[in-house]
């Protein structure tokens, strides 16, 4: 197959301008349309701008409504469409309401659509009122089928949560389903910082946020940070080549318990 490259951001916890207050000392707005402006002067061959989750910060429809209006500005700029899934800030009757124009659904967000030879399956890792997350036994038994069947160029997984205990509660009934299967990798967000590690042997990615950035210091403090940044993806030959780029950068200004 020919190269495929798409851009990964996360967390953006956008607020409407009516609502906007600091989320952790930060315009979260103001975040995310440099982000966007910064992407829209980088020269890359990305095909799609993926945003794994936490989209706005109260999940209320104000919210998904000017988060719509922000993405579709951009996108029609740089003519690159975008995927989204949803984080433990989202609202699924909210998101659906704007996004989908579906009245009072509160279904898991999850689907699958195959760009250049290359399925994208994202899942709805939500736990609703709860930070950690897990995918439910509805979205494993739809997954199992959907990866019975291999994709020419292999399966990526899209989620918000990380699949480490920590975050994530039902790891070991995901990592049987995905077990065997043709997924090359699974990208996340959620922590607010780029990472890079393996769950069942498949290399998995996190993102930096573009609202700000996160460092756990110990079990009760997190170092907020001014760091912010996204992932330029490249998949060729079943395999993602990461490359993670830094918007701005500033030494740890906030302790929160």
């Amino acid at each position: 197959m020919q190269e495929l490259t798409f851009i990964h951001l996360s967390d953006p916890h956008v607020l409407a301008p009516n609502k906007q207050l600091f989320v952790r000392g930060i315009n979260t707005e103001n975040q995310f349309r440099h982000s966007q402006k910064v992407l829209l002067n980088t020269e890359t061959d990305a095909v799609f701008t993926l945003i794994s989750g936490d989209l706005v910060h109260d999940g209320n429809e104000t919210d998904y409504r000017h988060l719509k209006k922000l993405l579709d500005e951009t996108a029609a700029k740089n003519n690159i469409p975008y995927m989204l899934a949803l984080g433990n800030h989202d609202t699924r009757r909210s998101f659906r309401s704007v996004f989908l124009q579906e009245t009072n659904s509160n279904r898991a967000y999850y689907h699958s659509t195959t760009i250049q030879g290359v399925r994208f399956i994202v899942l709805d890792s939500m736990i609703p009122g709860e930070v950690s997350g897990k995918i439910d036994a509805e979205q494993l038994t739809w997954l199992k089928k959907q990866l019975k069947t291999e994709a020419e160029a292999g399966t990526i997984i899209i989620m918000h949560h990380p699949p480490v205990e920590e975050h994530f509660k039902n790891k070991d009934q995901f990592a049987e389903t995905i077990k065997n299967t043709d997924v090359i990798g699974i990208l996340s967000g959620h922590i607010h910082r780029y990472s890079q590690f393996y769950f069942q042997s498949i290399p998995c990615f996190t993102v930096n946020s573009t609202a700000y950035g996160m460092v756990k210091i110990n079990e009760n403090i997190t170092t907020t940070t001014k760091m912010t940044g996204y992932s330029i993806i490249t998949v060729k030959n079943k395999k993602l080549f990461v490359q993670p780029q830094t918007i701005t950068t500033d030494k740890p200004y906030l302790l929160s318990v």
